[in-house]
């Protein structure tokens, strides 16, 4: 039965993996031809203005999060000690809450965007078009807002594998959209908009009919509806929109600095490289998103024993994506950004890019740590460490722009500095101290990680020598021979003997954690 139960488990994992993975490849496939698309047939400055209205939803997500934060927990928790009328109250206090609070944002936001050409930077020939666009996914803002409590059924099911699927579907919905009213109107930002939308009210309709399907005992009601459950959700998931306050400081404030002190010209420009960026942001959570369950799980079964373990395992899978993904963008980006927008300044966007994911050092290999702050419920410190690492990123930016003459660099340097340290020295120290164990535990994994993907860098860079990609069929095959020989040498020096068959138990869908 043992045996039944672990392989069930790894099944699950990799399943989740596989699915979220999918949906990871198709987006970054709509941003390899979209990027270019908008590039050609409108102007630098357009796609800046895509990235811009989804840093707007960020912004407002920081409102939201408070209620949202610890939604699944709450109702997963409630659902599996049976008691149901206690997770009926959770499941529809965030849903009418969601509704209520949405509606509210939306409102203001629209008035924002009727103004919006008054504190923005916008070509006279594109402020209807980006108008329209932010209006669109704003409500597409709602739409995922609104479908958190019926995303809860993926973690009391441990079924995250189906919100890959669905999120794989919006992402072809999103790309059939799109295809199908360029073809009709021709490039329009709104269009974006309409891509983004479709996908999330996939993501909203496949969440309520799963919940229904699997969870039938939930369902947003009126009368369970209890402002004592409002409030204490939002008391434990304040400090969480702190720290997306935080995160907005760090990472969400550069385009609209840049647009408003440097002009939409280079805010287009860095717009690439956030892109880039989003993407490896989007990779890490894809490593630490499935490792969730278990997280849960063991601490709910206080195996703290267990539970290090995993996150450690977890935290070695991230770095190592992290490091590969580093390092080979490193030795084959300049060749990605020439083929992949050929008219802009590809050794600025490259450098701006390097810059960007440079954090991805320190930040793959910690991602799955940030959970601790969730289960342990214990995020006031990281929040007010997020914020004050914002607050002088943001002083950072402007007297770099202002007093020193850095331009569009300065943006992304200060982030980087701040970031790095943060992820490298506070968060493992106080990951451990949340779950109770030796402040270093974490430490060294960190430190060799770091190690490595210097290493990883230098054997690239050798490779590199002898290889330079002209074509997609080249930069392709450069790829495949960079991963193959990085993925195979970490893959040695990360993992033991114990979790080297853990990861074949996955691959060939064995029991891989018996030995």
């Amino acid at each position: 039965m043992n045996l039944l139960k672990s392989e069930n488990k790894n099944i699950r994992l990799i399943m989740t993996m596989f699915f979220t993975g999918m949906a990871f490849v198709i987006n970054f496939l709509i941003s390899l031809f979209l990027v270019p698309y908008i590039s050609e047939n409108m102007c630098t400055d357009a796609y800046g203005f895509v990235s811009l209205a989804i840093n707007f939803v960020n912004y407002a997500a920081i409102f939201t999060t408070a209620l949202n934060a610890y939604a699944s927990r709450f109702i997963t928790v409630e659902y599996h000690k049976g008691n149901m009328d206690n997770a009926r109250r959770y499941f529809s206090s965030v849903f009418y809450g969601d509704v209520i609070l949405s509606v509210v944002i939306i409102t203001v936001l629209g008035v924002v965007t009727f103004y919006l050409e008054r504190f923005l930077d916008i070509p006279d020939n594109l402020v209807t078009d980006v108008k329209a666009l932010f209006i669109i996914i704003f409500i597409n803002f709602f739409f995922l807002t609104v479908s958190t409590a019926y995303g809860s059924f993926a973690q009391i099911r441990n079924h995250l594998d189906f919100i890959g699927i669905f999120k794989g579907a919006g992402s072809i919905a999103q790309v059939i959209s799109m295809v199908v009213l360029f073809s009709i109107f021709g490039a329009n930002l709104w269009v974006i908009g309409v891509g983004y939308l479709c996908s999330g009210v996939v993501m909203f309709v496949s969440n309520y009919f799963l919940t229904k399907k699997y969870t039938p005992e939930l369902r947003a009601d009126r009368k369970h509806f209890s402002l004592s459950a409002i409030k204490e959700l939002v008391i434990n998931g304040i400090w969480n929109s702190v720290s997306n306050l935080g995160n907005t400081l760090n990472t969400g404030l550069d385009l609209l600095i840049t647009n408003i002190m440097l002009g939409s010209f280079q805010m287009g420009q860095l717009s690439y490289a956030k892109t880039i960026g989003t993407i490896f942001a989007t990779l890490f959570n894809i490593i630490a998103f499935p490792f969730q369950p278990l997280f849960l799980k063991y601490y709910s079964d206080d195996n703290r024993e267990a539970l290090i373990k995993e996150f450690r395992f977890s935290m070695k899978i991230a770095g190592a994506v992290s490091e590969l993904a580093f390092a080979g963008f490193l030795a084959l980006g300049y060749y990605y950004i020439g083929l992949w927008i050929p008219g802009e300044d590809t050794k600025l966007v490259y450098l701006l890019t390097i810059l960007t994911i440079s954090t991805c050092i320190g930040e793959g290999v910690v991602s799955p740590l940030y959970y601790a702050y969730t289960l342990t419920i214990k995020n006031r410190v990281p929040c007010l460490v997020t914020v004050a690492g914002g607050l002088l990123n943001v002083a950072g930016m402007y007297v770099l722009i202002k007093y020193a003459g850095m331009q569009v660099m300065a943006v992304v340097l200060t982030t980087v500095v701040i970031s790095t340290l943060t992820n490298v020295i506070f968060h493992p120290m106080y990951a451990a101290k949340c779950l109770g164990v030796g402040l270093t535990t974490f430490l060294p994994d960190v430190i060799k990680h770091i190690f490595l993907c210097g290493l990883l860098t230098g054997v690239f860079a050798l490779l590199n020598l002898i290889i330079v990609p002209r074509s997609w069929v080249s930069f392709a095959g450069a790829v495949l021979l960079y991963g193959v020989a990085g993925g195979c040498i970490l893959f040695m020096l990360i993992f033991n003997r114990q979790e080297k068959k853990k990861l074949f138990g996955f691959v060939f869908g064995k029991v891989g954690d018996r030995a």
